[in-house]
């Protein structure tokens, strides 16, 4: 198990983002349990959303629902089946907090992974070595 830790939390996420990132590049996936998938720091999230906003940009959207009309026309579909999945990517994501993801029912997998440490606020990424 290894600790990511700074003096608040937003600290803390970001060092877990980069260790996160390290590890994935070293350990298979399947072995690396992390809380940066789940609850990414802010710099990280909004790092996202911008990748997000130039793949879905007016240009891109307007390709897209071109061709989910000339395809889905193919095969049965009405030209506006596709509409709401196009209006979606107009909206902008709300940001992930702690607060969040225990409404949407998952805080005792949050609480399980994060941890206060002498007045250091931890986040930790478990590494599993397959090692009985």
């Amino acid at each position: 198990m290894v600790f990511a830790e700074g003096g608040d939390l937003q600290s803390a996420l970001e060092n877990n983002d980069q260790l996160f990132v390290y590890l994935k590049g070293k350990i298979p996936d399947e072995q690396i349990i992390s809380l940066a998938p789940l609850l990414p720091s802010a710099a990280t999230q909004e790092a996202n959303r911008r990748r997000w906003e130039t793949l879905w940009s007016d240009k891109n959207r307007t390709i897209v629902q071109t061709l989910f009309v000339e395809e889905g026309e193919k095969v049965g579909f009405l030209p506006h089946a596709f509409d709401p999945f196009i209006e979606r990517l107009s909206v902008k994501p709300v940001a992930v907090s702690i607060e969040g993801l225990k409404k949407v029912g998952l805080g005792d997998i949050i609480d399980s992974m994060k941890g206060l440490v002498a007045s250091f606020l931890l986040t930790f990424t478990e590494i599993g070595y397959g090692l009985a």
